[in-house]
């Protein structure tokens, strides 16, 4: 099943890679999927997470978005930052992850 005919069938609200929206719009028929490139290997790796689920944009076209809301402080206590919850070592290294080590960041910083 395509990510189209997956996206029309029922997505969830989050991206299976990120825990970000996912924005989508299939149920209306005007979703940005629709018309989107999909980076390699994107669509495989959110079908094994969840396969009925929907990416976002950012994870889909490979640029996974930082999680910096600008409320950088640095918690003594956990050693993240209290505005994005990523150690100082993820925030520094961030231009330089690829996508997998963005995507474990996020999901380590977006679950509950």
């Amino acid at each position: 099943m395509s990510p189209v005919e997956r996206a029309a069938t029922g997505p969830e609200s989050t991206c299976p890679l990120c825990g970000g929206a996912n924005e989508c719009g299939a149920a209306r028929g005007d979703c940005w999927c629709f018309t989107a490139t999909f980076f390699p290997g994107m669509v495989e790796r959110a079908q094994r997470v969840s396969p009925d689920a929907c990416l976002c944009a950012a994870c889909a076209t490979g640029q996974v978005a930082s999680p910096c809301i600008e409320d950088c402080r640095i918690d003594q206590a956990t050693g993240t930052c209290r505005g994005c919850h990523r150690t100082l070592d993820e925030i520094a290294g961030w231009s330089t992850f690829s996508a997998e080590q963005k995507l474990r960041v996020l999901r380590r910083v977006r679950s509950p």
